[in-house]
């Protein structure tokens, strides 16, 4: 498979009231077309801005390098016409919550609006129609019923569902999703993870979901990459890294889930503020403690196809 999209080296450094904020500090991976990537860290990691930049959403006030190539063009090097044009018609933001949704408009009015802005369908028959099959699509046993519904006529899970049905109406190459089960209690997001899972083997979607929520990347996503301080530390298929996490960010991220005992990470993130000459997960890494080296930035390890590594622990 082709990529779909491809991001080398990224680099982003925002300006605050405190100073420089180094967010990214060299960031590179790839999503083929029907591929779903998963990017997990904890907050203040880099996670958000990723989808900040692939959308265009970084400001004047922030610097930002490397490439981000998109079918083959580089994103950072396009023009403003020619990024809304393709930000319009080929990529779609997936909201965090469903209070994207307004509340005075029906749910077959934010589908129709959304078609007329991204879509050449014209004509309220052929709106219509498009909009009832995608909610028929979407599993709703009564499309007609949900068409003419206000959000506050729907449950939390139709109107998940209903968000999605948006985002995807205009059959987007890139969906990207930040955080998309940050706002949902434990039974949206196992809809959202079920409706997710179906599209994934009924429609050949690309997706970027950042989360700081494993199980999301586990059951969902193909690929995956660990960042922390706005580098990753691993990346790989989903699978293997799950199953066999070498580093101990990763490992620590995983002992922290429900099953695995809720077993926190010890200490806390570094400030961005501080543009890191070393490994930045020295600090809480029981590893990293006995290391000499503590200022050498660890290189990548191939431990496995497609499954890479940045420890100093970690030999290939």
């Amino acid at each position: 498979m082709s990529d779909l999209l491809r991001v080398e080296e990224l680099k982003v450094n925002y300006y605050s009231s405190k100073g420089k904020v180094y967010a990214l500090r060299g960031v590179s991976f790839n999503i083929k077309r029907g591929e779903i990537y998963g990017i997990i860290g904890e907050t203040g990691s880099g996670k958000t801005t990723i989808c900040h930049a692939v959308m265009g959403f970084i400001g004047k006030k922030a610097d930002i390098s490397g490439r981000i190539f998109f079918k083959g063009r580089n994103l950072l090097t396009l023009k403003e016409k020619e990024l809304r044009k393709l930000y319009c018609r080929e990529m779609a933001l997936l909201p965090q919550s469903i209070a994207s949704l307004n509340p005075l408009m029906t749910i077959g009015t934010h589908i129709e609006e959304t078609l007329r802005a991204r879509s050449n369908i014209r004509g309220a028959q052929s709106l219509k129609k498009k909009a009832l099959d995608l909610l028929m699509t979407f599993q709703f046993s009564d499309p007609k019923l949900v068409y003419r519904s206000f959000p506050s006529q729907l449950s939390g899970g139709m109107n998940q569902r209903a968000v999605m049905a948006i985002t995807f109406c205009c059959s987007p190459s890139l969906v990207i999703a930040d955080e998309p089960t940050k706002s949902l209690d434990l039974g949206l997001k196992d809809s959202f993870l079920e409706t997710m899972d179906r599209l994934k083997g009924d429609r050949n979607i690309s997706m970027l979901i950042v989360t700081h929520d494993l199980e999301v990347v586990e059951k969902v996503c193909d690929g995956i990459a660990v960042i922390y301080d706005g580098l990753f530390v691993e990346t790989g298929k989903a699978g293997d890294v799950m199953s066999m996490p070498l580093h101990p960010y990763t490992r620590s991220l995983i002992q922290a889930l429900p099953k695995n005992g809720m077993c926190p990470t010890w200490g806390f993130a570094p400030s961005s503020l501080e543009n890191n000459d070393g490994c930045s997960f020295q600090p809480r890494c029981p590893v990293g403690k006995r290391l000499e080296k503590k200022h050498i930035v660890p290189s990548s390890v191939m431990v496995g196809k497609d499954h890479l590594v940045w420890c100093c622990d970690v030999k290939g």
